[in-house]
């Protein structure tokens, strides 16, 4: 694959940088920029992280690095995922000095992805890694949301609570995917869950990635209709520790917001994921959507950490 040598300023060796995808003899160099910041091939963080790459299957072929003068200096790994989305690890910015060459690396590797495989790429940093932040940024990424990641206590419930009367759940089947598209979709409108992905995923896309997220366990997704027409969904799947399951999407279509019926649809949830052995849900909201933050807090949910989302759509 051809090379992209991007103008930028000059590195403090001098000379433009390179930005291409790595060579099976550039990998450790590039990995060991990624994970520990240093040109050090040999640091064991490199042989654990290519050991867990194969058993997990994750493709290493989406590695790039910037050079200068015959020098890595800096690298990026995007790792597609299901619902042809990716992820971007990038290596420690090195300074201001820096950030150009580190972003048009960024900006390189990003559009570089085959939109067939991957359509939209996120970068989830901590609140204080500023200078991460500006990197992206600078690469075309765009912020969506502060992520708050959450945690709860699932209680042993007696009995599989009922909605409200008039109302329909739907489990998961093939058969039932067309109302599931429906109901999430609706669920969209005028939503506080990071509006900024409306429009740039498709629902067979959306789907697919709920699919991914954690053990798909589709006695655990429920779809609501009230005569036939849409009123919202809960998405839950096990993690691969078994105890614990994971609120992977609630939401609700307008008309049924502020009436419990988000509470209703939780404890059903919490009370199925009971019955599988679960005692730990755990979920992450954006930190605008004020509405689920109360009704989360309401049911014992407690923050454990924080991410910044960032994404980046494949031109």
């Amino acid at each position: 694959m051809a090379s992209v040598t991007t103008p930028v300023r000059e590195f403090n060796t001098g000379g433009p940088a390179e930005h291409r995808r790595v060579t099976a003899d550039e990998q450790r160099v590039a990995l060991a920029l990624l994970l520990v910041g240093r040109n050090r091939p040999y640091d064991p963080a490199v042989d654990q992280f290519m050991t867990f790459a194969a058993e997990q299957g994750l493709s290493l072929s989406e590695l790039w690095a910037a050079f200068v003068r015959g020098e890595a200096v800096a690298s990026a790994l995007v790792t597609p995922s299901a619902g042809r989305t990716g992820m971007l690890f990038m290596s420690p910015p090195l300074g201001e000095s820096m950030r150009p060459i580190e972003s048009a690396l960024i900006r390189t590797a990003c559009a570089a992805q085959d939109p067939r495989n991957v359509r939209l790429i996120q970068a989830l940093l901590d609140p204080n890694q500023n200078a991460h932040r500006a990197t992206v940024q600078a690469a075309g990424f765009t912020h969506l949301s502060t992520l708050i990641y959450m945690q709860g206590p699932i209680p042993r419930p007696r009995h599989t609570p009922e909605l409200e009367s008039g109302l329909e759940v739907h489990a998961w089947s093939q058969a039932a995917r067309p109302i599931f598209a429906e109901n999430i979709l609706a669920s969209y409108e005028s939503t506080l869950d990071c509006p900024g992905l409306l429009g740039l995923r498709h629902i067979d896309d959306i789907l697919a990635g709920h699919m991914a997220s954690g053990v798909f366990t589709p006695e655990l997704w429920a779809a609501v209709t009230h005569r036939g027409r849409p009123v919202g969904v809960a998405l839950v799947n096990l993690a691969q520790q078994r105890d614990t399951a994971e609120l992977v999407y609630l939401g609700l279509c307008p008309p049924w917001r502020g009436r419990g019926i988000g509470r209703q649809l939780l404890n059903r949830a919490m009370a199925l994921a009971s019955a599988r052995q679960a005692t730990t849900m755990v979920l992450a909201v954006d930190d605008r959507n004020a509405p689920a933050l109360r009704l989360y807090g309401s049911m014992r949910f407690a923050p454990t950490t924080q991410k910044v989302a960032m994404i980046f759509p494949v031109p």
